[in-house]
């Protein structure tokens, strides 16, 4: 009986130690369990949130690369629109020059041709003098038959 009412305390001793134990375990248990899932909830939002970091990391370096396409297309075709205009304006140039050598041919043929006119005037104007002169010697010879005659006229009449 001595023995087993010490038995009896050290078994309820026991328990009561073995349950504050199991209570005590259970309740680190439970809190580093609750501290783990706050650590498991805060590394998933950390993972989420860095998921989400890379993604629109990702949508940005693909912004960025549509923009770099984007302004090379558009110095290609700014490039392209200089080439253009280039040619265009060597083109201008060009049919500027045409026109200035059509303009100097051209005052070429009106000299020539002012020359041309010139002379033709100065041969037919010679040709008026030749005949001006012709009509003016047949006018003396004209006149001189007329003398002839009113002297013969006149001298038939004093016979």
């Amino acid at each position: 009986p001595i023995h087993s009412k010490y038995t009896a305390e050290i078994e309820n001793f026991v328990k009561k130690n073995t349950e504050k134990k199991e209570h005590d375990r259970r309740a680190t248990v439970t809190s580093q369990f609750a501290f783990l899932q706050q650590e498991v909830a805060k590394t998933g939002i950390v993972k989420k949130e860095s998921a989400i970091a890379v993604i629109e990391k990702k949508k940005l370096k693909e912004e960025i690369f549509e923009n770099i396409q984007l302004l090379s297309e558009a110095q290609e075709n700014q490039d392209r629109g200089i080439e253009e205009l280039q040619k265009e304006l060597e083109g201008l140039f060009d049919h500027e020059k045409k026109i200035d050598l059509d303009i100097k041919t051209i005052d070429k043929e009106i000299i020539e041709t002012d020359k041309q006119i010139k002379k033709d005037l100065n041969k037919h104007l010679d040709k008026l003098n030749e005949f001006i002169d012709s009509t003016m010697v047949v006018e003396r010879k004209v006149d001189d038959l007329k003398r002839v005659f009113k002297n013969a006229e006149f001298q038939h009449r004093i016979e």
